[in-house]
C-alpha cells in the first residue's frame, strides 16, 4: 500500500505567481501552502461579491454590517431561516414584509411543490423566479437553474426579515 504523503500540486497562472510573490514581499504570507490551505478551508465562510444580503426594512442591514465577525456570520447568528420558525414568528415576519410594501408571491413548480418569493410586485417576483427555474418544454415542467435558491431569515429580536441571495 502506498504511503499518502499529502502533497497536492497546482499550476499557478502567471498572475497568481506574481500575486504570491507580492504577498511574500509584503510579508502577508510566509508559508504558501498554509496560505492556500487557509483559503480553501475558509472558502464557505467568506463574505464576498457573490453574496447579496438585503433586509426588510432596508436600513436594517447596518445592524449586521457593523459587527467584526462578518456580515453573513452576523446574520446567521442573529436570525433563523423561515423553515425553522413557529407559526407565530412566521406571522410576525409576514407582517414585517407587508408593512414595508412587499408581499409573498407563490409559483407552482409541479405536483405539491411551490416556491415563495418575497418581492414588491408580481412582475418582479416572476423575474426572480426565472433566475431559479426555467420551463422545459420536453418534460412540460420547471427545472432548476444552477443558481442557489435565496434564503429567507427572520431576526425576531430586531424584527427584520433578511434575504440572502447568491449572485451569478
Amino acid at each position: 500500500m502506498a504511503k499518502e504523503n499529502n502533497i497536492i500540486n497546482f499550476r499557478a497562472t502567471p498572475e497568481a505567481r506574481q500575486k504570491l510573490e507580492q504577498l511574500k514581499q509584503e510579508q502577508d504570507i510566509r508559508n504558501v501552502s498554509a496560505f492556500i490551505n487557509g483559503l480553501i478551508v475558509d472558502y464557505q465562510n467568506r463574505d464576498d461579491g457573490y453574496t447579496l444580503v438585503r433586509t426588510i426594512p432596508d436600513e436594517a442591514v447596518t445592524i449586521y454590517g457593523n459587527k467584526a465577525i462578518g456580515l453573513l456570520l452576523s446574520v446567521k447568528l442573529s436570525s433563523k431561516p423561515f423553515c425553522d420558525l413557529n407559526i407565530r414568528k412566521h406571522a410576525e415576519a409576514k407582517s414585517v414584509i407587508e408593512a414595508n410594501g412587499m408581499g409573498y408571491y407563490y409559483f407552482h413548480i409541479h405536483d405539491d411543490l411551490y416556491m415563495a418569493i418575497i418581492a414588491c410586485n408580481q412582475e418582479e417576483a416572476s423575474i426572480q423566479f426565472q433566475r431559479y427555474y426555467t420551463y422545459d418544454r420536453e418534460s412540460n415542467s420547471y427545472v432548476r437553474t444552477s443558481l442557489p435558491l435565496p434564503q429567507y431569515r427572520y431576526d425576531a429580536v430586531d424584527k427584520n426579515v433578511i434575504i440572502i441571495e447568491y449572485g451569478e
